[in-house]
Order: structure tokens, then sequence, then C-alpha cells
């Protein structure tokens, strides 16, 4: 008696399970592929955030290097007169310029209003044309080095003299509210470079 031939086709019961393995696998794929395309996003972010954020530090601490004469806490921004404007001057106007920073918490946007200094103009004056230097702001705090303490408000005439240091502490956040914290502290004094130092209650670990 012949015997039959044996079946080469696959049984359902192996097929459910090939097909549930090649499940499995595609959902780690995916979920590693998402997770990588998160982390990009998230990186490029943070990088546009940061990239934006030391930019606008480092035209503050530009002007804050050549302050002179004036320097003044004015309605959570600061005023300042400098011989180096923030915003580029593209008239070639040489000499000193008022400058004036104020931080917008309704927009969260830093301005900045600028124009040339003229003798004998009061120095309470109002600045004209406001212009947004860094938006997604959360937080803007000024602080003042007299060489004894971190005062948090500063006026030149009250205090006869300008601050040894000033630091900025700026927070920003990226469309999904992550923040992020930067720093920086100059000396307003032309020709200095602005410097990052380790801080604490007593003041800069470095000048």
């Amino acid at each position: 008696m012949r015997s039959r031939p044996a079946h080469l086709g696959f049984t359902l019961i192996e097929i459910l399970v090939a097909v549930t393995l090649m499940g499995i696998v595609v959902s780690i794929v995916y979920a590693s592929m998402a997770a990588t395309t998160r982390s990009v996003r998230a990186y490029r972010e943070r990088l546009s955030v940061s990239t934006r954020g030391h930019l606008a530090l480092q035209q503050i601490t530009a002007t804050l290097r050549c302050c002179y004469k004036e320097l003044r806490t004015q309605d959570s921004g600061l005023r300042i007169r400098s011989t180096k404007p923030i915003v580029d001057d593209h008239s070639g106007q040489k000499g000193a310029f008022e400058v004036a920073l104020r931080f917008d918490r309704t927009s969260g946007t830093i301005m900045v209003s600028q124009e040339p200094w003229q003798p004998g103009i009061s120095k309470d004056r109002v600045l004209q044309a406001w212009h947004p230097l860094i938006d997604h702001v959360t937080d803007v705090q000024w602080s003042f080095w007299d060489g004894t303490t971190w005062k948090q408000d500063w006026d030149l005439e009250m205090h006869k003299d300008l601050p040894l240091l000033v630091r900025m502490d700026l927070r920003l956040h990226d469309a999904h509210s992550r923040q992020y914290d930067l720093q920086t502290q100059v000396s307003p004094s032309c020709g200095t470079k602005a410097v990052t130092a380790t801080m604490d209650a007593n003041g800069p670990a470095k000048l």
C-alpha cells in the first residue's frame, strides 16, 4: 500500500505565529525610529533656542562692555548709554547711543530701543521704535555686583559709579515648553570680555 505524500504547505498556526513575530519586529523598529525622530527634533529645537539665546547675550554684553555715564534699571529692564548699539546701526552714526531693554511678559519677548545720544537731552526721555530682540523668553533677571553684594537694582546717580559686574540670567522655552537657562556676566568697561563664572552667595568665583 502506497503512503500519502507529506503536505508541503504551512499550517494556520504556523502562519499566525509568523505574522505575530513580524508584527512585533515591525513595532520595535517603528518605535525605535519614532524615538530617534523625537530625539533629533528635540535636539534641533534645543540648538535653535540655545543659539538664539547666546546670540542675544552676545549683543547685550557687547553693548554693556562699552557702557559709560549711564546705567540703571528701568521698568524691569535696563537703560544704558553706550558707544556700541545692540542692533547694528547701518546709518553709520558714530558716538554714543541711548539704549533701553525691557521684557514684555505678555508676548515673552525682550524688546530693544536705541537712539543716538544727544547732549542736553533729558536722560528720562522716552525712547521710541521698540523692536524684538529675542522671543520665547520665560524670565529675565538682572544682577549688579558692587564689590560686596549682588543687587537687583542699579542707578548710577545713586551709586556714583558703574557696577563691577552686570549679570543677566535668561530663561527661554521651546515649542514644547522645555526650559533652557543661560547666563552671562560682563564688566561694563569698554574693552573687557564677558566671562562665565561659578557663582555662589559670596559673589563671582573669578573676575
